[in-house]
This record gives C-alpha cells, sequence and structure tokens, in this order.
C-alpha cells in the first residue's frame, strides 16, 4: 500500500481515498502537469496477464482520444513493481446510486439519461464497451455534470464456467449493489470518501436447463465481470460481451433512474441475481409514460439484436425530451387540423343520414353532398399537402376508410362528371396515403378504382385536360405499387401510359408548366425502369431527355422550390445511370451537383421534412460514391450526415416507415464505411442495427420487395463484418441467411448480382473455415449466376463480382482485363484494391479529365465498363416516390403543392 507522501512515477501520493478488493484509490497530484489526479492501485492479484493489458492499453488510447466530456478520463497506466496503477482524472461528486437513495428531482433525470447514452455512441463507435454500466459508476459532478467511471478497464480473462455451481459460488459474487462503487469519489452522504467495491471474477453456471446432471464443463469467450444486479443475459452466461450488452446495463440503468427502485427484488440473494441476469428477469417497469416505458423494455430485450443502439437510444431519448416544445409547438396547429378533420368526417357522415330525408329535401341533400365531396378533396388534397411537410399524415390516418364508406353509400351513376373526377382524385389520394403508411395491399383497391373511374370520365371528353391529367396521375400511381413489389413488367406498361398522357397534355397546351413536369417525370420513370431491366442506353437518353425539361422549367420559372427540387432529382437519376454505365467519377459530380442544391432547399425551409429526407439520401449516395472512389474519410463523413438527419426524422415521427427505412439504410452506410476503414467491430453495431430496424420493417409488410432486398443485403453485409472479426461460423450464417431471403424474391439483374456477391463471401468464409472444397464451389456458383446476364461485353454493374469471383479461383489472366476497366474508370474501393494487390493485379487509375458539362452529356453515348456498389441498386429500386437513396416523386400529384 502506498504511504502519502510517497512518490509513484512522477504522481505524489497525497491521501487514501479508500480501498476495495481490486486496491487502493488514493488523491495524488501530478507534478508534472501540475494537477491533482486519483491514483488507483491494483493489487498483484488482480493484475492483467501481458495479452491482457496490451488489449487494455489500446482501449484506454481509444477513450484518450474520445476525451468526452462525460467520461472519466485515463491520463496514465503506470506499472510498478508489485503492483500496477492507472492515473485517472480525479472527479468530486457523489455517485448515481447514492443521490438516488437521497432523492433526486425528476426534472434532472432525462439529462443524466442522455449525458449517458451520449458517452455509449462515442465509446461505442470506437467499439470500447464498458462491461460495468451502473447507478454507482455513474457520479454527478458537484457541478451537475455526469462522468461515467471505469470505462472499459473490465477486460474479461479466458476461464471455464461449469455446468453447475461450483463450491463456494456464492462467495463468489459481487457485493450487494448498493456497496458497489468502482471509483472513489469525494463528497459523498456523508461528507465521507467512500471506498470502492471489489470486482470479483465470476464463474457460474449456464442458463438454467441448458445443461444436463452429466454436462461436461464448457469453455467461455470470458470470465464474468460486473454487478449481477445490472448485468446482460450473455454477460452473466460467460458468453461474448458486446455493445448490446452495454445497452441492457442500460435499460436497467434507466429503470432505477426514473423509477427510483431497483430492477430486481430488493430482497433477492447474489445466487439468485446471477440466475435472473441469465435469463433477463427483471421486474416490470411502472408508473412511467408509454414511450420512455417502451424504450426501457426494448433496452431489456433478452436478445442482442433486439436492443436499440446507442445511437438510437439516444436519439429516442431526444424525441422524449423535446416532447413539451413539440407539443407546445403544434398544439394549436394539430388542435385545428384534428377539429377540421373530425368535423369534416361528422359532416360527411351526416350526409350520409341525409338521404333518408323526405324527397322534397333532395335539392338541399345534393347540394350539402357536393360540399361533402369537396371537404373530402381538401383532407386529402390540400391538407395533405400542408401535413406532409411536417410529418403529420397520422392525422389523416382515418380519413381514407371513412371516405371510402362514404363513397360506398352513393354510387356512381348519382354524381356528375366533375363530382366522380374529384372522386377519382381522392380515391388515389387514399392510395397515396396508405404506400407512405407502408400498406400496399390496401392501396391497390382504391387505386385500381381510381384508374378505372379517370378512364371512363376521359373517355366521355379525351380532349379534357383535367381528365386526362387523372388518368395519367391514376398510372403513376398504379405503377408505383408494381414497383415496390418488384414488378418491372408491369411497372414499365404504366409508365409507358403515363408518358403518352403526358406528351398528349403537353401538346394540349405547351405553356402549361405543370403539364412539361409531368413530361419530365414520364421520361424519368421510363429510364428507371429501364435501367432496372439492364437498358443502360435507353436509360440515358430518358434521363437526359428528362433533364433537359427540367432545366427550361428552372430557368422559366427561377426560385420556385419545386422546380429546383426536381432538377436535384434528376441529377440524382443521371448520376445513377452514370454510375451503372461505369463513370464513376462523373457520376460522383452530379451527385454532389444535387447535394448542393438540397442543401440550399433545406436551409431555406428547415422544417420542411421532405426536404431534409432528401437532403439525407443525398448524403448517403456521395457517402455510396466516395467508398467507391476510395475516399473512406469523405464516405464516413457524409454517412454520418446521413444517419444524423434520418435519426432526427425517425424521432420526429417514428411511424414513417420510409424514414425508418431510410436510417436502416444510413446505418448499413455507416457500417460499410467503418469496414473499409478497418475498423471491424463498430461495424458490426451499425450493421446489425440496420438488420434489425429492416427485419422490423419486413415484419410489417412482407409483401415489400424493396425492404426484403434491403434486408437481405444487410445479412450479407453482416457476413463481412463477422468476417472480418474472425467469427467464420457466423459470417458463414448471415450469408446464408442473405441468400434464403434473396430467394424469396423476384430474380432480376441487380438482385442475382447481389446473389453472386454473397456467394463470393460464403466462399471466403468456407475457405477460412478450411473447407477449400465448398469454397470453390461457392466461387463458381457466382460465375454461373454471372455469365447469363451479360452478352459479349457484360454490364459494368457484373464487373465487380466477376472479377472477384475470377480472383478467389486463381483465374487472374481472365480477371485481368476486368479490373483494368474497372480502375481505369476510377474504382478503387479499398477491399476490392487489396484483393487485386493479393493477385498481383495493379490498380493504379489515372486521372479523368474535368469536362464541362456539355461534353460529358454528349459522351453518355460511349459505352464505358465499370461495377456497381453492392447496395446501389437497392436504394435506386424505390426511387420514383424517394424512398431510400435515389429520390423524387414524379408525378406532380404526387408531390402536391412543393413541386406544383
Amino acid at each position: 500500500m502506498a504511504v502519502p507522501g510517497s512518490k509513484i512515477g512522477r504522481i505524489r501520493v497525497e491521501s487514501v481515498l479508500g480501498s476495495g478488493g481490486m486496491g487502493d484509490v488514493y488523491l495524488g497530484y501530478d507534478e508534472t502537469l501540475q494537477r491533482q489526479v486519483a491514483l488507483k492501485s491494483i493489487r498483484a492479484r488482480h493484475r492483467l496477464s501481458s495479452d491482457a493489458k496490451a488489449r487494455f492499453l489500446r482501449e484506454a488510447q481509444i477513450l484518450s482520444r474520445l476525451d468526452h466530456p462525460n467520461i472519466c478520463k485515463i491520463h496514465d497506466f503506470i506499472e510498478g513493481e508489485d503492483r500496477d496503477y492507472l492515473v485517472l482524472e480525479l472527479v468530486r461528486g457523489r455517485d448515481l446510486a447514492v443521490v438516488l437513495r437521497d432523492g433526486l428531482d425528476s426534472s434532472r433525470h432525462l439529462a443524466i439519461a442522455r449525458q449517458i447514452a451520449d458517452v455509449l455512441v462515442a465509446a461505442h463507435a470506437e467499439g470500447v464497451v464498458h462491461r460495468d454500466l451502473k447507478p454507482a459508476n455513474v457520479m454527478l459532478t458537484d457541478s451537475g455534470e455526469v462522468k461515467v467511471l471505469d470505462f472499459g478497464l473490465a477486460r474479461p480473462e479466458r476461464t471455464v464456467a461449469l455446468a453447475r455451481p461450483p463450491p463456494g459460488f456464492e462467495s463468489a459474487v459481487d457485493p450487494a449493489p448498493e456497496q458497489v462503487s468502482n471509483e472513489t469519489a469525494e463528497g459523498s452522504g456523508d461528507g465521507a470518501p467512500r471506498p470502492p467495491s471489489e470486482d470479483r471474477t465470476l464463474s457460474f453456471p449456464a442458463s438454467p436447463g441448458s445443461a444436463t446432471p452429466h454436462a461436461e464443463p464448457r469453455t467461455v469467450l470470458g470470465a464474468v465481470m460486473g454487478t449481477p444486479t445490472y448485468m446482460s443475459p450473455e454477460q452473466a452466461r460467460g458468453d461474448e460481451v458486446t455493445t448490446a450488452s452495454d445497452m441492457y446495463s442500460f435499460g436497467l440503468l434507466l429503470q432505477a433512474l426514473f423509477t427510483g427502485s431497483e430492477p430486481n427484488p430488493p430482497d433477492a440473494t447474489r445466487e439468485e441475481l446471477l440466475r435472473r441476469a441469465v435469463a433477463a428477469d427483471t421486474l416490470p417497469v411502472t408508473g412511467l409514460d408509454a414511450d420512455l416505458t417502451r424504450l426501457i423494455e426494448r433496452l431489456k430485450s433478452p436478445a442482442a439484436a433486439a436492443r436499440p443502439t446507442a445511437v438510437e437510444a439516444a436519439a429516442r431519448l431526444g424525441w422524449i425530451a423535446d416532447r413539451p416544445r413539440r407539443r407546445a409547438k403544434w398544439l394549436v396547429a394539430a388542435a385545428a387540423l384534428v377539429l377540421l378533420v373530425a368535423g369534416g368526417l361528422k359532416y360527411t357522415f351526416d350526409l350520409r343520414r341525409e338521404r333518408t330525408i323526405a324527397v322534397e329535401a333532395r335539392n338541399d341533400a345534393e347540394l350539402r353532398r357536393g360540399q361533402a365531396e369537396n371537404l373530402i378533396g381538401f383532407m386529402l388534397g390540400d391538407l395533405r399537402q400542408k401535413l406532409e411537410p411536417v410529418g403529420r399524415l397520422d392525422v389523416l390516418d382515418d380519413v381514407g376508410g371513412k371516405a371510402l364508406e362514404y363513397f360506398a353509400s352513393l354510387p356512381d351513376d348519382e354524381l356528375t362528371d366533375a363530382e366522380l373526377l374529384s372522386r377519382s382524385k381522392a380515391l388515389y389520394q387514399i392510395g397515396e396515403v396508405r404506400i407512405a403508411q407502408g400498406d400496399l395491399t390496401a392501396a391497390e383497391g382504391p387505386l385500381r378504382q381510381s384508374l378505372a373511374l379517370a378512364e371512363e370520365l376521359s373517355a366521355r371528353d379525351p380532349n379534357d385536360g383535367a381528365r386526362l391529367f387523372g388518368v395519367g396521375q391514376s398510372q403513376f400511381w398504379v405503377g408505383y405499387v408494381h414497383w415496390l413489389q418488384g414488378d418491372l413488367g408491369a411497372t414499365l406498361r404504366h409508365y409507358q401510359e403515363y408518358l403518352a398522357i403526358s406528351q398528349r397534355l403537353s401538346a394540349l397546351d405547351p405553356e402549361n408548366l405543370d403539364w412539361r413536369q409531368e413530361l419530365a417525370y414520364g421520361h424519368t420513370n421510363l429510364g428507371a425502369v429501364y435501367e432496372a431491366q439492364g437498358d443502360l442506353d435507353r436509360a440515358l437518353e430518358a434521363i437526359r431527355l428528362s433533364n433537359g425539361i427540367k432545366r427550361q422549367l428552372v430557368a422559366a420559372d427561377p426560385g420556385n422550390p419545386a422546380r429546383e427540387g426536381s432538377l436535384a432529382e434528376g441529377f440524382s437519376w443521371l448520376a445513377s445511370t452514370l454510375l451503372s454505365a461505369g463513370r464513376i467519377s462523373e457520376s460522383l459530380e452530379a451527385y454532389r451537383t444535387g447535394l448542393d442544391i438540397r442543401k440550399r432547399l433545406a436551409r431555406g425551409d428547415p422544417l420542411n421534412t421532405d426536404f431534409s429526407y432528401r437532403l439525407s439520401i443525398s448524403h448517403g449516395w456521395v457517402g455510396d460514391l466516395s467508398l467507391m472512389s476510395g475516399a473512406v474519410d469523405a464516405a464516413l463523413e457524409h454517412q454520418k450526415k446521413a444517419l444524423a438527419i434520418a435519426q432526427g426524422l425517425v424521432a420526429h415521427d417514428p411511424s414513417n416507415l420510409d424514414w425508418r427505412r431510410e436510417l436502416a439504410v444510413d446505418h448499413a452506410g455507416i457500417g460499410e464505411a467503418l469496414l473499409e476503414a478497418g475498423r471491424p467491430q463498430p461495424a458490426r453495431v451499425e450493421v446489425e442495427t440496420a438488420v434489425r430496424l429492416l427485419a422490423e420493417l419486413v415484419e410489417n409488410d412482407p409483401s415489400n420487395e424493396d425492404w426484403r432486398q434491403q434486408l437481405a443485403t444487410c445479412h450479407q453485409k453482416h457476413a463481412a463484418v463477422l468476417l472480418a472479426t474472425g467469427r467464420v461460423a457466423a459470417s458463414v450464417d448471415a450469408a446464408r441467411e442473405a441468400l434464403s431471403v434473396f430467394g424469396s424474391l423476384e430474380a432480376n439483374h441487380s438482385r442475382l448480382r447481389l446473389i453472386s456477391q454473397t456467394y463470393i463471401l460464403l466462399g471466403r468464409g468456407f475457405e477460412r473455415s478450411g473447407r477449400p472444397d465448398e469454397a470453390t464451389t461457392a466461387w463458381k456458383r457466382a460465375l454461373e449466376i454471372l455469365e447469363p446476364l451479360g452478352t459479349e461485353n457484360p454490364p459494368p454493374q457484373l464487373l465487380d463480382p466477376w472479377a472477384r469471383a475470377l480472383l478467389h479461383l486463381g483465374r487472374i489472366e481472365e480477371a485481368a482485363p476486368i479490373v483494368a476497366s474497372l480502375t481505369e474508370n476510377g474504382y478503387a474501393r479499398p477491399d476490392f484494391v487489396a484483393l487485386c494487390r493479393e493477385a498481383g493485379l495493379s490498380t493504379e487509375t489515372r486521372d479523368r479529365e474535368t469536362l464541362p458539362q456539355p461534353e460529358r452529356e454528349a459522351r453518355d453515348e460511349q459505352p464505358v465498363q465499370s461495377p456497381s456498389d453492392s447496395r446501389r441498386q437497392g436504394r435506386k429500386l424505390h426511387g420514383l416516390r424517394g424512398r431510400g437513396r435515389s429520390t423524387g416523386p414524379t408525378s406532380a400529384a404526387a408531390l402536391g403543392a412543393q413541386f406544383r
């Protein structure tokens, strides 16, 4: 034990602050930096092995780099003759366990919770896990700031956990929670320093019922360390401890913080606490509001993958904290809107009763019927347009169903043509709302009714522009549902009709800017379908035609955010199609141009959630292309910006499925960039979050093929990060899961390419696990899938996996020209470059000449081979309505007031 006045390195010991099982804690003075510190000794029997010490030092270095204001800083690690010492930031205050016992003002709960969540976000991003998060390891300083202590210090050592409790089991358990504090703090409840608790390494059985009476001892990933009251199930079992383990402990901490009660029975024995931890059996959350209760219960999920990440939890806590402001902001407006809707619906149904009145009142009923039709149109049209930018479509949840009931009560033959035209519009607007809510099945009926009615009305007067416009809108929305369902043939038929109608409208009135906008949208739609079918020449032609019209519209109507937004959309489509054609540098430039427009629009109207959503999408695309070009840091920067925007949107309205889908895609994008940056552990956290979010969406609507494709793609990415972290068997399982989901989808070029990439990953997993024959079979299967998709010049989007498969099979001469074509066009994805270099192939790229816009467009006809990133096409497949990374409604009615 150090003596006051003695020196440990450059630290002069001033006094003893406390003692515990691991060692003693002293108040020290750093004579070099002239500051007080906490000096924590580690007794000989707890000293780390050389390997564990190296791991600890690496983690301490990461935490030092984080320099987070709410993390107790690690200043130094000193090795002594008989013990080691940690030099820590001196934190003055009381730990949260003491504060909660003494009573804490409820107004401070959310602020404390958010600061702890921010700590977890910062540390988990670096792959650092706390392993012992609990109230006693959270300090409230004298200034009211939160400090998380002992972060990352509990390094597990390999041990053996027996199938049944070993002798002395109870004595191996940590002290009761109220005795635990791994840091010493001055100024505790009684004014004296509190001694730190003794951290003991625990060995205990697997979950109850998992072992037979004669089970052999089993080796687990690590010893069990921590406090059983706040321990995750996997930690209690001695399994691998991940960031998800911290989130379970965080859920229990939040329960204690907000309820003031421990998450386990107060009279539970230590052995019972451990067994309850193994079974994830805690007391239910009571007395809290629904949003906070749901968050805590999700954090306490027994399955690690089902728990929110630190980023999600922080965002949700922010959303909860922001409720009073939002409520005040929207109180008057929302109340007025709800009253308007409720009053309108009451008026409509009162009208249904009017149909039973005497004949002499018929004229009055007809007048009110017209008013009701107009009111329904207002609620689904103008009111919807006002609600959508602020993310409040939930106000209209009941309008569609009640409107359909009203329509059914009035046969079409009782209505005038004008009333029928209004009804057709209301029907496709009902379908549009249901698409936005993710219910494609419920959307189909109203949309088909709308199309049939619009066609009947247009046949009565073919030269009536309003009737023709209505047919076009219905064609668009019916085609869009087919698009979301993956039926490209049906989509193409409806969009060809939509373009033909747009051309007729423009011929009827060439000065009508809205109808010219429809013509631009019609070309864009066909370009999207052509690209999805692999016909890049026709796709480029259609996109160029569309963008030419959009430029004319911006020139004719300067300063109109709708026209500018549509032009930004055009740059996204051009960039995506150029990417399919292999022109990576040109594609990146087009995406950046669109991004600049979207930044300007979002700055001009920061409350417009649609502008924010599309800005998130544009950041994600630029991140994708930056990664393809080898600019990993830029890719990560843009993906983080995309994620931050998506998190804000989802926090604003968790029911918006488009935003939740974008959130999942952004998590996957960050994971992919982190993996390429050589940080597989945090990459795994992000990708697993994406898998969970997409799985929830697919469960909500299994018919949505885009969501299922994205889920399969994320399983593929999960396989890659698992392989990078050495979990080979789990990687193989994830690849097989991806193939299973892909197999449930209708095959097209994009999906077959993704399937081939999954087989390549599967082969790598087999190779790493010592199964070379199975690896070769998987890589050959990838080539079998790719080869029939090509002609003499294979489509560019197939070249990347084609080259990889050949390289893995050792067919380097065949791969060389493909690699040359890719690298010549700027493809420099780090993992691809590394694979090529291993095979002895050069991946040096020439700087492409920067061309003026007209010359770049003139070169659009030139065939250039290049790859397509594994997730790009998935983002494109939902682009017609801005669902995911490709943006843009392509119908003026779809955009409403914003894009008219």
